[in-house]
């Protein structure tokens, strides 16, 4: 039978098994959570100076120097944007091909095995075109 439980009597039966954070373990746990918040941002920080100053070390060297592009220091993270490009264009006949392979595609979904064989082939022998106008007529 499925139990219901009133929510001052679910905190009171977590408290009992130890189970979860009720407001009083939070607030006692704060104290805690704030000093691993602190030490997590600080070593954050650190960690982005250090690398910020090696980048720009390396910018400043590669500028005396007089090269083109400064040579990368450490590994880079990419960010997983890539440059769009723009989409060729296709011809005419490319454009009629491909209308052509969806219907052509589109008729096979909806016939039976044998009407499907006897499309396939047609395509094989007389194209693509003759088996779509007889895949149309089989429906």
């Amino acid at each position: 039978m499925l139990e219901t439980w009133r929510r001052s009597d679910l905190v009171a039966h977590q408290r009992s098994r130890g189970l979860g954070y009720t407001r009083e373990t939070m607030r006692a746990n704060s104290s805690e959570i704030q000093a691993l918040i602190g030490n997590f941002t600080s070593q954050l920080m650190d960690a982005v100076t250090a690398q910020t100053g090696r980048r720009i070390q390396g910018i400043v060297t590669a500028a005396l120097a007089g090269s083109a592009a400064p040579a990368p220091i450490g590994k880079v993270q990419s960010t997983g944007v890539h440059p769009v490009s723009q989409p060729r264009r296709l011809s005419d006949k490319a454009t009629a091909a491909r209308k052509l392979q969806g219907r052509y595609i589109g008729a096979l979904r909806s016939l039976r095995p044998a009407a499907r064989a006897r499309v396939k082939k047609m395509a094989s022998k007389e194209g693509v075109a003759a088996a779509v106008k007889l895949a149309l007529t089989l429906k």
